[in-house]
């Protein structure tokens, strides 16, 4: 197994409140796979576009299903303009899509036209929280690079909050199968 997803994963077992860092897409799969697995109850991810370069491979789809087979909630704000410049959807949307039609509940997706910036910087930012305690915030977008916590209730409790502020103006998107 990789040495960061060790490190990772056990953080996330030992429930550590401390901070890490990620650099680059393989990391945030890493991550973001680790966050699933160990959430049981909600995961909110606020995104562009859920980029297939996270989103397609294995740690992030076995970590989702499971969360998902667990019965757990997720919650997704995608930006409706980076909706609209892809070709075709990521492919994790099939597996969101077959959730939400065994459970409409336990899979959301909505789009919105707002842009989160990042502390003092121009820098978009997007975020995951998983359980009101986990959270990983991607500080460039491009390059993937992002700060976490596996037990940080404080910092997960704002983004969560700014997450329910997005999803109040954002509208449902549409899981109906693409052309």
């Amino acid at each position: 197994m990789n040495e960061y997803l060790e490190y990772i994963r056990e953080l996330a077992k030992d429930n550590t409140n401390s901070v890490f860092f990620n650099s680059s897409s393989k990391h945030a799969s890493m991550v973001l796979g680790t966050m699933f697995e160990f959430a049981s109850k909600e995961i909110k991810v606020y995104s562009g576009n859920l980029c297939d370069e996270v989103t397609n491979n294995d740690i992030f789809k076995k970590g989702l299903e499971k969360f998902l087979k667990g019965g757990g909630i997720i919650k997704i704000l995608v930006q409706k303009s980076k909706m609209q410049t892809l070709k075709q959807e990521p492919a994790i949307f099939n597996l969101l899509r077959y959730y939400a039609t065994i459970n409409p509940k336990q899979v959301s997706i909505k789009q919105h036209d707002l842009r989160i910036k990042y502390g003092l910087s121009d820098k978009e930012a997007h975020f995951t929280t998983a359980d009101g305690k986990m959270y990983r915030i991607e500080d460039d977008i491009d390059k993937y690079t992002a700060t976490g916590n596996f037990n940080d209730t404080i910092t997960a409790s704002v983004l969560n909050n700014l997450f329910d502020n997005v999803e109040k103006e954002a509208v449902d998107y549409s899981l109906s199968k693409r052309a």
